[in-house]
């Protein structure tokens, strides 16, 4: 039996989940299944997450330095930065952040996010600001965001072969997007003579 890209996902999901909670993970699990699985997502679903986990597997030991605390903070982000997506609307980001706090104060993470000190706020703090922040994917000198923002794009940089792959969604989406007359506008290229 052909496991889906969701089921592959699952285990990267409860490994994470062990790190920093043990109540409850596989229902917070089928809420990003129930999001990520919607029949209008063409790009946005659980392939671009894959994805983005690929990438990150590929760059964050390499290209930047980063601690383990950054790298669960990437990886929440990762996961719940398309978490709400409807093309109509303007703020995807904002409630996919929501999302996450809603998930983590009903999943009773333990001592990662929920610890007495600043600690608690920063960390969950961080994960909301990487996922508003991509919604415009502005220059930036955290690492965490370049990180997140780096395999959010990468699609837009990608060889032929592997951007033919994707190409039919992206259109999609991007026909989408246009069509519903929301505002979009592509990040600026750099020009070299």
């Amino acid at each position: 039996m052909k496991l889906s890209t969701a089921d592959k996902l699952r285990s990267r999901w409860d490994y994470l989940c062990g790190k920093v909670w043990g109540d409850n993970r596989h229902q917070a699990f089928d809420i990003l299944d129930a999001h990520y699985s919607e029949p209008h997502r063409y790009y946005h679903n659980w392939s671009h997450i894959a994805d983005c986990f690929d990438k990150l597997d590929d760059i964050a030991a390499t290209k930047y330095k980063l601690y383990d605390n950054d790298l669960i903070v990437i990886e929440f982000a990762i996961w719940f930065h398309d978490v709400v997506y409807d093309t109509k609307e303007h703020d995807n980001e904002d409630k996919s952040a929501k999302l996450f706090l809603d998930v983590c104060r009903d999943m009773r993470p333990d001592s990662f996010f929920y610890v007495e000190d600043d600690d608690l706020y920063w960390r969950r703090s961080e994960v909301t600001k990487l996922i508003r922040a991509t919604k415009e994917h502005k220059p930036t000198r955290s690492a965490r965001r370049k990180v997140l923002f780096d395999i959010d794009l990468s699609i837009l940089g990608a060889e032929n072969d592997a951007f033919d792959e994707s190409e039919a969604p992206y259109i999609n989406t991007c026909r989408i997007l246009l069509d519903s007359n929301r505002y979009f506008q592509r990040p600026p290229l750099a020009v070299f003579v």
